[in-house]
């Protein structure tokens, strides 16, 4: 198994118990990894335009609704 050295990686624990090899690669780097330049230009455009988004309360349904709004029309610029 070819894993990345991320420190938070979620089956860690369960490949060494039973006995997976791992060959450790570095961490990709954000400046190469364009998912990650996306990602970070949404966050910025979501901060431009829904700045209080981030402090959102109430029930999760209506949440994940109003952030699959934000997110559409940030996209969608």
């Amino acid at each position: 198994m070819i894993i990345d050295n991320a420190r938070a990686h979620p089956f860690m624990r369960w490949f060494r118990s039973n006995s997976v090899t791992l060959e450790e690669i570095t961490p990709y780097s954000p400046d190469v990894n364009l998912i990650e330049q996306i990602w970070s230009l949404m966050k910025a455009i979501l901060h431009k335009y829904y700045p209080k988004a981030f402090l959102m309360k109430g029930p999760k349904n209506e949440i994940r609704e109003a952030i699959e709004v934000a997110v559409t029309f940030c996209w969608e610029l």
